[in-house]
């Protein structure tokens, strides 16, 4: 578990990052959401190699790729100091 907020990072400002509905790339997409925007990170798993967050802001919800996602100088593509 994690529940911090971190910052959607890591992929061109006007492309949109996938939310997914499981923690996979072949996992139906739920939402779209834009460059830093401020999202709720509810908890974070290590699946197939990839780190797998689980994310909410507002009405979106669902898993994105944690390298994605950054909080400070840390994204959630490996181990994090809090974890």
């Amino acid at each position: 578990y994690v529940e911090t907020t971190a910052q959607t990072a890591n992929f061109a400002p006007w492309d949109r990052l996938n939310i997914r509905a499981w923690p996979a790339s072949h996992s139906k997409k739920l939402a779209r959401i834009a460059n830093d925007r401020t999202v709720y990170v509810e908890r974070c798993i290590i699946k197939s190699g990839a780190d797998w967050c689980k994310i909410r802001r507002g009405w979106k919800y669902g898993w994105v790729n944690g390298r994605f996602l950054k909080a400070g100088p840390y994204d959630f593509s490996k181990p994090h100091p809090w974890f």
